[in-house]
């Protein structure tokens, strides 16, 4: 007997199927220090790049499920940040 599929979430486009990667970046210290920080906007970019004639607003989405600690990139980046209060930085 075959197992039944489990029911569909709620898609933007009725019908479209769609299918999910899970992705690992790892980046040297050195292109955080240099700026890089990925956010949604960048890994939609990115991927946007790729599939350059995706309608970019229905076709894709990116989400980043997981990211250093802001503080840790403000840091990677040289600026004295303040451990008491995320995202306040002196240069």
């Amino acid at each position: 007997m075959r197992k039944k599929r489990p029911p569909r979430t709620a898609d933007p486009i009725p019908g479209k199927k769609r299918y999910k990667w899970t992705v690992r970046f790892e980046v040297d210290a050195v292109w955080v220090a240099d700026g890089f920080d990925l956010t949604d906007e960048r890994a939609l970019e990115m991927l946007a790049r790729d599939l350059n004639y995706a309608n970019v607003d229905l076709e894709l989405r990116a989400k980043v499920l997981k990211a250093p600690k802001p503080n840790d990139i403000l840091w990677e980046q040289g600026y004295k940040v303040d451990e008491e209060v995320t995202l306040e930085v002196t240069k």
